[in-house]
Order: structure tokens, then sequence, then C-alpha cells
């Protein structure tokens, strides 16, 4: 059984790729799609770590001092 993130990370990795093999779309528009597909995940995860460190605040787990 696959778990949350393999089961979205392996389809999406085999899209992304057929996307970047794609001989119908000239490589301008492929890049930028591919460009926009990469950076929006990536912003809506760094959204989501700063709001979490903001509510958080000192009551985080991570504790590198020890």
């Amino acid at each position: 059984m696959l778990t949350g993130t393999a089961a979205i990370t392996i389809p999406s990795v085999v899209i992304f790729g057929k996307l970047l093999d794609s001989q119908r779309w000239a490589q301008r528009p492929k890049a930028w799609v591919a460009f926009s597909l990469w950076i929006l995940p990536q912003t809506g995860c760094f959204i989501w770590v700063a709001f979490e460190y903001h509510y958080l605040g000192n009551k985080t787990a991570l504790d590198y001092g020890s």
C-alpha cells in the first residue's frame, strides 16, 4: 500500500516527465508550464511552514540545543 506522499509523488513525477518530453508545445511555453507546476506547490509549502512557525512560536518540538 502506498503512503500518502508516495501516492502523490510518483504520479506527479511521471506526469511532469511526460510534459517535459512532449513534442506538442514549443520549448518556451513548456518551460513556463513546468516552472509553474513546480513553483506553485513550493510557494504553498513555504507559506504553510511560515504559518506553522508563526503560530507555534516557541512551542516547537525542535530541540537542537541539547
